[in-house]
């Protein structure tokens, strides 16, 4: 079973999920305290390598062709593959790219991809305003926030660049 959107329990058919985790992914021995100094980035995982095989394979073979690999990952997470009983192939390019796009999510997890992954497949702003407002707060994603500001040092010698810094602000 698939968790909800939102949903914070486990689902009751399974104990895979556990309540309240934090990823201890790539974790060792750090200097500093901080969680975000720079050394808990993934470099290179085969498992982005095979969903992104899949993705590949929806948009030239479709869904067919993209079923084993997105099988693959699910099969060894311990999750029911596509195919099995309630869970039922694809059967559009679109519905296999959006289960890719949720498997991304499940598996590169605190990994620094979804946003990416949501600009690529065309989901960035109805995404995070959907977010937004099941929090209660305003939608302001707008299509120019798919682009990081330019660097800092280079918008202070550029007016132009300063100029358009704004616009990609929230």
């Amino acid at each position: 079973m698939i968790p909800a959107p939102g949903q914070t329990r486990p689902p009751a058919d399974t104990v895979k999920f556990l309540e309240n985790v934090a990823t201890k992914k790539y974790s060792y021995e750090m200097i500093s305290n901080s969680y975000y100094d720079g050394r808990t980035i993934s470099v290179f995982r085969i498992e982005d390598i095979i969903l992104y095989k899949a993705e590949i394979e929806n948009e030239l073979s479709g869904p067919a062709a993209a079923l084993p690999y997105i099988n693959e990952i699910r099969g060894r997470a311990g999750a029911p593959i596509y195919g099995s009983t309630g869970f039922p192939v694809p059967g559009s390019k679109e519905d296999m790219a959006q289960k890719i796009l949720d498997e991304r999510g499940f598996e590169l997890v605190f990994e620094y991809k979804r946003r990416p992954d949501l600009i690529r497949f065309g989901k960035y702003e109805s995404t995070t305003n959907a977010y937004l407002q099941r929090r209660g707060l305003p939608a302001r994603a707008k299509p120019n926030m798919r682009y990081f500001p330019y660097p800092l040092l280079d918008a202070q010698l550029n007016s132009a660049m300063a100029a358009e810094n704004k616009n990609r602000m929230p």
